[in-house]
């Protein structure tokens, strides 16, 4: 589910992308033409909903199955709450380009876990992960880090966007062309909702607040790709049989051990005689074939963090 929202949204954001990352201070808007300012963000309005939908959709069945979700919580309750805050700036404030660029480049924050996502799909549902596992989880290790860099260069983008709260030109549409009615309710005798919130500073909330939620953001992200890396590392050093099945690690450390004292090179046959005279080969081949077996069965350390790696606090 989350693959195929990461997806969309990035194609969303990306099919303006000249519109979504305009800078305020270079543009001009008509005002009074037939085509409201909202209408030409759309698009991004729906990368938004989407979103919201997809992480409140995570928090419910994850609660509904009792799975943790504290990771899951701390970025996506975060970035709910930025796509609200920005949602009603643009609303009130009259800085369309100013905030949407903040909204988009949140969007692709969101967005950037898509090749993660797909990756790790395709490294739990691989029906042969004795043949491709090793590849699989390198690729996802891989898009893991790709995923990083796209969140970083989305909260650089962020940053040199904020500069502009300090440019006077930014609110020119709010403090110039509409301020004779964009703070006036349409009917001050019976108020709505959407009214009382003309009175709210939208503007002096998102200086203080936005910078505060990428720090958590950019903290949830470097805690959530350590965890991919573990969980990364952890599926590469899987060992399978030839047949496919899995095999412990540790007890296969074992056999490679038994192996390698059977026949070391250096050893003249005044040292290989005394061996034979505790074990023959014949004998060692069999404790080894025992041992093999034995390695299909996972040691109880092996299981716990198997269980431990897929309870693991997952999230984009």
């Amino acid at each position: 589910m989350e693959a195929c929202m990461c997806w969309t949204v990035l194609a969303l954001v990306f099919y303006q992308a000249d519109l979504h990352f305009k800078v305020e201070t270079n543009e001009i808007y008509d005002v009074a033409g037939e085509t409201p300012l909202g209408d030409r963000y759309k698009a991004l309005n729906a990368a938004g909903d989407f979103i919201a939908a997809a992480y409140l959709l995570v928090f419910v069945l994850k609660a509904a199955y009792r799975i943790p979700f504290y990771g899951d919580f701390a970025h996506h309750a975060t970035a709910l709450l930025t796509i609200w805050l920005l949602r009603n700036a643009v609303e009130y404030e009259y800085a369309p380009s100013f905030l949407c660029f903040f909204a988009a480049c949140m969007i692709v924050h969101s967005g950037a876990s898509a090749p993660m996502y797909t990756a790790f799909l395709m490294l739990k549902l691989d029906p042969n992960p004795a043949k491709h596992g090793k590849t699989l989880s390198v690729i996802f290790l891989a898009s893991s880090a790709v995923k990083q860099c796209i969140m970083l260069a989305a909260h650089a983008a962020n940053f040199w966007n904020y500069r502009l709260f300090f440019d006077p030109d930014t609110f020119k549409l709010r403090d110039v062309s509409t301020i004779e009615w964009n703070d006036k309710p349409y009917f001050e005798l019976r108020l709505t909702s959407r009214d009382y919130f003309l009175n709210v500073p939208w503007n002096e909330i998102l200086m203080i607040i936005l910078p505060i939620l990428w720090v958590i953001l950019a903290i949830a992200q470097f805690y959530n790709t350590w965890l991919q890396y573990k969980i990364g590392m952890y599926e590469y050093r899987k060992v399978y049989s030839k047949d496919g099945k899995r095999l412990s690690i540790t007890r296969m450390s074992v056999v490679q051990t038994k192996r390698e004292s059977m026949t070391q090179p250096g050893k003249d046959s005044s040292d290989q005689s005394e061996e034979s005279e505790f074990m023959t080969n014949e004998e060692l081949e069999a404790e080894i074939d025992a041992l093999y077996a034995g390695a299909l069965e996972l040691t109880e350390e092996e299981k716990q963090e198997d269980a431990k790696m897929e309870a693991s606090d997952f999230f984009g």
